[in-house]
Parts: C-alpha cells; sequence; structure tokens
C-alpha cells in the first residue's frame, strides 16, 4: 500500500525499544510507558451490550474532567495536566491541541465508573484538534456502530450485531526527536485495529492516522491500514513492544 509506505518511511527515525509496564484497569488494559508518562497501547472488548445501554453517561460536570489515575504505579508519575493544554492552546491558537484519549470515552459511557477510568491523563496524549474532532472521531464511531450490527458509520448496511470486537488502540511517538506541546512528547500517528467474528470467518481491521495539524482530512477510509505493514510500522517505533492481533 502505498499510503503506508510513506508513513514507514517517516517513522524511521524511531529505533529505541520502550520501557513500558502492563496496567489493568478494570474495563481497559495499558502499556504505560514509564519513560514518557502515558499509554502507548490499550485493549479492550467492545460489546453489544455496552454500546446499546441507554442512557448514556454525559460529558458533564465531574465527567468532563480529567484526573491523575488511581493505579498504585500510575500515581505519583508526572503526566499533562490540564494546566499545559489551556498554556498551549493561547499562545498557539492555530496549532490547538485535545486531550486525546487512547481509549476513547464513548466505548466506556455505559456505567460512571467506566467513563471516568477514560478520564485519567494516563490514558491521553496531546491531538490535534481537527484530526481529533473529525477523522479520528469517525473511526471510533464506526467501532460503535459495527457492535451495535452496522458495517457503516451511516446506518445503511445492516449486519447484525457483532458482540465481542477485540480492540487494540495506541499511538507512536518518536524515542529520539519527539514532537512536544511544551514538554509534553506528541504522537506523530494514531492507530488502532478491531477484530471480530462474523460467520465463523475472523475479521482484522486497521487504521492509521497522521497526528498534525495539515491532517484535514474527515474520511477514515482513506487511512485503512494492512494489518501486517501497521505491525511493521509500530516495530519500528517500539520494537520490543508486544502486540497480539
Amino acid at each position: 500500500m502505498k499510503k503506508l509506505l510513506f508513513f514507514t518511511l517517516l517513522s524511521t527515525t524511531s529505533i529505541y525499544a520502550q520501557h513500558t509496564i502492563e496496567v489493568k484497569h478494570k474495563y481497559y488494559t495499558m502499556q504505560f510507558d514509564t519513560v514518557q508518562s502515558a499509554e502507548i497501547l490499550g485493549f479492550y472488548v467492545q460489546t453489544t451490550a455496552h454500546s446499546t445501554i441507554i442512557p448514556k453517561v454525559k460529558r458533564e460536570g465531574k465527567f468532563a474532567n480529567f484526573t491523575k489515575d488511581s493505579a498504585p504505579p500510575l500515581q505519583n508519575k508526572v503526566l499533562a495536566n490540564d494546566n499545559e493544554y489551556e498554556d498551549w492552546n493561547r499562545t498557539n491558537t492555530t496549532h490547538p491541541r485535545d486531550r486525546g484519549h487512547v481509549n476513547p470515552y464513548t466505548a466506556f459511557d455505559f456505567a460512571e465508573d467506566a467513563a471516568l477510568e477514560t478520564n485519567y491523563f494516563s490514558n491521553t496524549w496531546p491531538q490535534a484538534k481537527y484530526f481529533n474532532e473529525h477523522q479520528w472521531e469517525a473511526i471510533e464511531q464506526y467501532v460503535l456502530k459495527l457492535s451495535r450490527g452496522y458495517d457503516s458509520l451511516n446506518h445503511q448496511y445492516k449486519i447484525g450485531p457483532i458482540d465481542n470486537i477485540k480492540v487494540w488502540t495506541g499511538v507512536l511517538i518518536s524515542t529520539t526527536h519527539p514532537k512536544k506541546m511544551k514538554d509534553v512528547p506528541e504522537p506523530d500517528y494514531y492507530w488502532k485495529v478491531i477484530q471480530y467474528k462474523q460467520a465463523n470467518k475472523t475479521i482484522t481491521r486497521a487504521w492509521l492516522g497522521l497526528n498534525e495539524d495539515t491532517n484535514r482530512n474527515t474520511d477514515p477510509d482513506d487511512i485503512v491500514a494492512d494489518v501486517a505493514d501497521l505491525k511493521d510500522v509500530i516495530k519500528q517505533y517500539y520494537p520490543k513492544l508486544k502486540v497480539d492481533f
């Protein structure tokens, strides 16, 4: 795939392994990078039961706030906080950054404790605002709609509920010359892999999205990736990171 080859060439500056620990939260598991002090890989299972629960937990009040991680290994880690984002966005109005979730809030808004768990700073990285709120959000919504039985974003193709969608989602950050939001490393890319069974056949899909202000594309189909090629790119950034898809 020409597009992914282009990504691969860009990623060759990152050749050193990350130092990660596995942290198991109630609703998702993270591979936490102890050097850059945040998650580089998350895993959870998107179920039909969770995605169809009504009402959803609205992102307001305490559910709109980000907090320190409650897991003992992470409580004292230095992570990006609200002040760093506010200071950056105040002085960089043409390059705004969102607190970009690794494990997305909308996949966990079926229960209050699940929603709060996604709003740890350890589960976020600086994400280009337009990319986060358009192309990447579209991919997150696609996974939710797939679990409800629709293989499209516009509810056009009804295929029936697909329970137990495995979701791996992560970031790629240079370990040699990372981009930064002030002192906070910033991902070059966000990626996502899903895997599920349909008619006794295992289906795996993947996306790799450029985390740049120049990325004004809103179509998730334009960042579809070959799974084997994506693994190669991940290994160029994190040679020792284990991925089991």
